[in-house]
């Protein structure tokens, strides 16, 4: 039945013997009932031996045994009780010209429907339609199997089609052996897009990856314009060119009431509101990005997003915006390992701050080309109350600052131990309600779990490793240590190049379950039969 779908015509009736009988391609209907050859086993014996329990029997509606019966050429007539007896007794199959019947009506409703879905698809105009109507015939004029003659980067599509379609299209191209992702659809207008999401289908996942991450962008530059539109402030309504009786008798009270006013010195004076004809620049919105003419650098400063703290208290902790993508350096690991597929490939770092179930943790998705995984964030240590209140007037001195006006490192803890705990619990990864790196608080302390990218074995042990990282730059810059199976102890670098994570879709919770020891022992047991699961 390959040939079949979709079906794009009505069904085809025929009358045998004045019974009505319908056919979609996949047999014979007779009221919405196929023929059954085992209906007699769910025909209740007539007695049942003495002490023993009665067996239940699937109960089936009278259009079902009337069908059975059609088929088979008995009376229809009677009760459930008088169709299921008639088909005791006569003990009968399938009549041979309701069967040759059945499969005439077969080929002819194929060909009919195939007909009609061709002449359908000549008049579908666009990629998204002929993706709705047959996903795997047009991924198959889209991909020809002899190649397009297009260079692999640019041998991609990228639809713009609703959840369904979506699903229906990744299925016909993972078939295929095509590469596929969905993506968040750049916006347009205050309004959500619709659709909200997009998918990338490709031959390689370079190529579908790389589609991705420019959409990303777009997204992240869309996103930042619109939400600067929603904060600017609305024009003055124009003033009414022929005023009414009522406000010319309110302006003549308001001007003798300034005739009788002196210019003494206990006179209050009323606030004026902004002329928007006064010079210079308006305040600008806060979470905005100035635009500007040169590229002198890749991030924008971020816009807060909903589930961040409110200003008023980013101002009182001095808290940073740390989420989003961070493109890495570090050259121990890109002096021994180039590029994948010989393209420029950054070593990538995805930041997210995640409240689930209650709990409130900081993660971070990496993929270091040799090995990519989910990294923990553990809760900063508190300060005892007596080095807080020796501190406490320190600070409002120093503000934690050095004599080079750079932040003094020699008040944060240092993560340098391979062995930390294995018997550490979920508690040390929640965080408090304001706990997040700060200008005092930018060296946070972090377990990792991944696999390695060659042949996707899970690393066992690395979360015994507890490695640290340091925020700086209002959140924009990260430097840290890590260390692994396949590289000595490192140091890398990275900078903020995006507000927005690449996958806002991840779970990072599930994904550190997927590299736990039982997976690695799943993983195990399956590696020579079902390959890489993929991150």
């Amino acid at each position: 039945m390959g040939d079949l779908h979709p079906i794009v015509i009505p069904p085809l009736e025929h009358t045998f013997k004045s019974i009505k009988f319908t056919c979609s391609g996949e047999g014979l209907y007779k009221d919405g009932y196929l023929y059954d050859s085992h209906a007699e086993k769910l025909i209740p014996p007539k007695n049942t031996k003495a002490g023993s329990e009665p067996k239940e029997f699937e109960k089936k509606p009278v259009a079902y045994w009337k069908a059975q019966c059609a088929f088979r050429g008995l009376n229809q007539t009677g009760a459930i009780a008088d169709l299921q007896l008639r088909l005791r007794e006569a003990k009968k199959k399938i009549l041979p010209e309701i069967k040759s019947i059945e499969t005439e009506l077969n080929k002819e409703f194929k060909k009919k429907n195939k007909a009609a879905r061709n002449d359908s698809w000549t008049s579908l105009k666009s990629v998204e339609q002929k993706a709705k109507s047959d996903p795997k015939k047009y991924l198959a004029e889209a991909f020809p199997k002899g190649g397009s003659g297009r260079p692999a980067n640019l041998d991609i599509v990228v639809l713009k089609i609703g959840a369904d379609e979506r699903l229906a299209v990744s299925d016909a191209a993972e078939a295929m052996g095509l590469e596929s992702v969905s993506v968040d659809a750049p916006w347009t207008s205050n309004k959500k897009p619709n659709p909200d999401r997009w998918v990338i289908i490709g031959r390689t996942r370079d190529a579908v990856w790389n589609q991705m991450r420019d959409i990303e962008r777009e997204v992240g530059r869309s996103k930042q314009t619109f939400s600067i539109e929603k904060t600017k402030p609305q024009s003055a309504k124009k003033v009414e060119s022929t005023p009414s009786i009522k406000n010319v008798k309110a302006a003549s009270n308001v001007k003798s009431a300034k005739q009788d006013a002196t210019s003494s010195a206990s006179t209050k004076a009323v606030p004026r509101a902004r002329s928007p004809l006064r010079m210079g620049p308006l305040p600008r919105p806060r979470g905005g990005r100035t635009l500007q003419t040169a590229r002198k650098s890749a991030f924008v400063e971020p816009v807060p997003r909903q589930n961040d703290q409110s200003s008023s208290e980013k101002e009182t902790n001095n808290a940073w915006d740390i989420t989003g993508e961070y493109n890495v350096d570090c050259p121990a690991i890109e002096s021994e390992w180039g590029p994948r597929g010989g393209l420029y490939d950054p070593l990538k770092l995805d930041i997210y701050l995640e409240t689930k179930n209650g709990k409130r943790q900081l993660y971070g998705a990496f993929d270091f080309r040799v090995i990519e995984g989910v990294m923990r964030f553990e809760k900063p240590v508190p300060v005892p109350k007596a080095e807080k209140s020796e501190s406490s007037k320190k600070r409002k001195r120093e503000d934690g600052l050095d004599d080079d006006g750079d932040v003094n490192m020699d008040q944060y803890p240092e993560f340098a131990s391979n062995e930390g705990p294995n018997d550490y619990s979920e508690n040390v990864f929640h965080l408090g309600a304001k706990d997040r790196p700060t200008a005092r608080r930018p060296v946070w302390g972090y377990r990792w779990r991944g696999t390695e990218t060659g042949e996707g074995e899970i690393q066992l042990g690395s979360d015994r490793a507890v490695r640290s990282i340091t925020f700086s730059e209002k959140g924009t810059k990260v430097s840290g240590t890590f260390i692994c199976d396949y590289t000595r102890e490192c140091h890398f670098t990275g900078t903020k190049v995006s507000a927005w994570p690449r996958n806002g879709y991840l779970d990072p919770d599930v994904q550190w379950g997927k590299h736990s020891r039982a997976a690695h022992e799943e993983a195990e047991r399956s590696r020579w039969g079902g390959g890489r699961g993929g991150w």
